[in-house]
Order: C-alpha cells, then structure tokens, then sequence
C-alpha cells in the first residue's frame, strides 16, 4: 500500500473518530442520532473498501455483494450532498450557517471522501467482475 494511501486512512479515520467524539461529548447534538450512526457506518465501510484494494487478505474476505452495499453508501451520501437541506442535519435556516457556507461544507465533504469514493468504486468493481 502506498504511503499517501496510508496517510489518507489515518487522517479519514481520525477525523471519523473526532466527529464521533464531539457528537457524544456534546449537550444537544444537532445531528440526528440515525444520521450520526450512518455517518460513522459510512465513512468506516467506504474505508474498508480503500483499504481491501490493496490488501488481498481482507479482499479475499469480502464478496459481490459488499459491492452492493457500497454502491447503496455511495447513493444515500450522493443524496445528502446533493440534495440534503439543512433541516436535514439538525440546522436550522437562521443557524449561524449560511446557505453558501452550508453548501461549501458539503463540498468540502465530498472533496475529502473522494478517495473512498474512487478508490472504493474500483474494489467494487474489481469484486464484481473477478
């Protein structure tokens, strides 16, 4: 595994980690609790599929279907960013966001999953049609 990759999984699942940690240590978080579970449900499986691209153990472990479910990850974070208002996540209209930082944050979103997504979408395919 190439070292930028390993450097990409540690960061990813440190900020996973942290998100995890602010959501729990917070009063009144504003993330809905089944939006926070299918965050960090997400963001470990889109990992695991990074990370099963180049580990041929944990790839023999996986099987057409894993494919399945991350082509379903892939759908329901596409719909959050695309269309995901901020009622949503918790935020109300006259939160301290505005529409253009809320989008810009989505953005940022799926600039740093894009390696997951990409890197995903080739194991997916590599179980698939293998």
């Amino acid at each position: 595994m190439p070292w930028y990759i390993c450097t990409y999984i540690l960061v990813f699942s440190t900020a996973l980690f942290l998100n995890g940690a602010a959501w729990i240590k917070s009063k009144r978080p504003r993330l809905p609790f089944y939006l926070f579970v299918y965050e960090l449900f997400s963001g470990s499986y889109m990992l695991m599929m990074l990370w099963a691209l180049w580990s041929e153990s944990l790839f023999a472990l996986l099987s057409p279907f894993n494919s399945f479910i991350f082509l379903l990850v892939f759908a329901i974070d596409f719909y959050y960013t695309t269309f995901g208002k901020m009622e949503d996540f918790g935020l109300k209209q006259e939160s301290e966001l505005s529409e253009f930082e809320f989008d810009l944050t989505k953005a940022f979103s799926v600039f740093f999953a894009a390696p997951c997504y990409i890197f995903g979408s080739l194991c997916a395919y590599r179980l698939v049609f293998s």
